[in-house]
């Protein structure tokens, strides 16, 4: 079981040097990879949601349990705040990648496995395609009545049901908000994309510690390394006093 072995100031800043020039595709395994010390390919081989269900733990351990998130009404533009515990983000991580799963759809039958973190690199950036391209490489074989169907030839909406039943069988790759605006009252659904959001936090995190980091080493003549080191409340401390 994969878990995580490095979650330390220095070992975050590290991780995020790492992913600052990389896709945004692969951020999320350079991120696991610094954190985990597993290799990629194993990374890689993940479900989504035991990639996501590593990636909020990382939150979790790195930055707290609370997360502070905010989204545009689609009806009336207003920005809603709102607050999310990572434990409650939390489900199952779906079966096992190398579990043959099975679907029959009309006079379809599928056999498939689950989406694993390595499908989504190279495809991110292809939108609709690129989901359909994912899903045909999940495709194991496929049978209508008798005959063999080749994935590349499998219609639209076979792939959406393969979809759809991934969606079911590994529900932490495809988490969903119900919100609602206090402004006008409409409710709505939308998705939750931990990678691109622990990113987002993740990286002005790092340039906050590094402006930090700037302020105590040029009046106390510390190294990065020394300053990392401290506890938070310590760091906090010290700038309380330059600032002050």
């Amino acid at each position: 079981m994969t878990q995580l072995v490095d979650v330390t100031a220095r070992g975050m800043l590290k991780a995020w040097e790492r992913a600052l020039f990389a896709k945004p595709a692969v951020r999320p395994l350079t991120l696991l990879e610094a954190a985990t010390r597993e290799d990629r390919s194993a990374l890689g081989a993940l479900s989504l949601g035991a990639r996501d269900h590593l990636l909020l733990e990382l939150r979790r351990t790195a930055l707290g349990a609370r997360i502070e998130c905010e989204a545009n009404c689609p009806a009336c533009g207003e920005r809603v705040e709102f607050e999310l515990s990572a434990p409650a983000l939390e489900s199952s991580a779906g079966e096992s990648c190398g579990d043959s799963l099975e679907i029959e759809h009309g006079d379809w039958r599928v056999y498939f496995r689950l989406p694993i973190a390595a499908d989504l690199v190279g495809c991110a950036d292809l939108g609709l395609d690129g989901a359909r391209s994912i899903v045909r490489g999940c495709v194991l074989g496929a049978w209508r009545s008798d005959t063999v169907i080749e994935a590349q030839s499998l219609p639209d909406a076979l792939l959406e049901a393969v979809a759809e039943r991934c969606a079911e069988l590994d529900p932490q790759a495809d988490i969903e908000l119900d919100l609602a605006c206090p402004a006008c009252g409409h409710d709505w659904r939308t998705p939750f994309d931990i990678a691109a959001f622990l990113w987002a936090e993740l990286d002005t995190w790092a340039t906050q510690m590094l402006d930090e980091i700037h302020v105590i080493a040029s009046r106390y003549g510390w190294t990065e390394a020394q300053i990392l080191d401290l506890s938070p409340s310590r760091r906090h401390y010290y700038l309380e006093r330059l600032r002050g």
